[in-house]
Formats: structure tokens, sequence, C-alpha cells
């Protein structure tokens, strides 16, 4: 009987763990990309803005809170992880955006690095995923 009431307990524990960890990554990826949407920032003199860009690849590991007891009330948490969204803005122009999450307090503010990319860079980047690089290049020069 004790085996059986343990392995129910790991079982729904297990469950619990798979389910919360489903739960923040969705919330994570809401999260960037309504953040995404409403980032501007400058390229070459031209001002765009995250929805005048297409995502045509997401390298992305879940972004982890590394969460400590801390005892300074005010001290921002990083939140860990790689991620690496892969965009084509108008014209032939090419850019790499890299978010950065703190956490204060329970709330989260993203941050983010864009840089522009040259073709070489872009293809050497996505050289491995076909779908990317026809979003990147167009139908025909996916090579």
């Amino acid at each position: 009987m004790a085996n059986a009431i343990f392995y129910l307990f790991a079982a729904v524990a297990a469950l619990l763990a798979v389910v919360l960890h489903r739960y923040n990554k969705r919330r994570m990826d809401t999260l960037l990309m309504a953040s995404f949407r409403h980032l501007s920032f400058n390229s070459d003199g031209a001002a765009l803005r995250g929805v005048d860009l297409q995502i045509v690849k997401k390298a992305q590991q879940f972004i982890r809170t590394t969460q400590r007891l801390s005892f300074l009330p005010d001290s921002p948490v990083v939140n860990q992880g790689d991620a690496f969204w892969y965009c084509r803005g108008p014209g032939a122009r090419w850019f790499l955006a890299i978010p950065t999450v703190l956490s204060r307090g329970g709330e989260l503010e993203v941050s983010w690095v864009v840089r522009p990319l040259t073709e070489q860079r872009m293809r050497a980047a996505l050289q491995f995923d076909r779908k990317a690089c026809r979003r990147a290049f167009g139908a025909q020069d996916a090579s």
C-alpha cells in the first residue's frame, strides 16, 4: 500500500512538473513576442520596429529564472537561456535579435539587442534549415 501511494505521489509530481514547464514556456514565449512587436530601433539611419521584421527562425531554449534568496529588495534577477531570433527586414536586410529578461519583484522586463547581419552571415546561420532559408531569401534562392 505504501508503494502505491509513493508511485501515485511521484506520478502527480511528474505531471505537475511537466504542466508547470509548459505553462512557463508559453508565458515566456508570449512575453517575448509581445515585447518584440513593440520594439523600435535604428539601422543605417532608418527607424524600424519589430512589426516591420519577419522572424525566419527562432533558435531558442527555455529561458529559466535563477531565483535566489536575496537580502536586497530591489536586486534584479536575470533570466538565463539562449534565444537568437533571425529576422528579415525590409529590402535585402537581415537582423539578429537577442532578448534579455530581467525579473524585478515578480514583473518581467524584456530588453533587446538587435544587430544587423550580412547576407553571408545570415546564410551561414541558416545553412541547415531549408525552411528558414526560404523565408529569409525567397523560394528560388534557398541553396
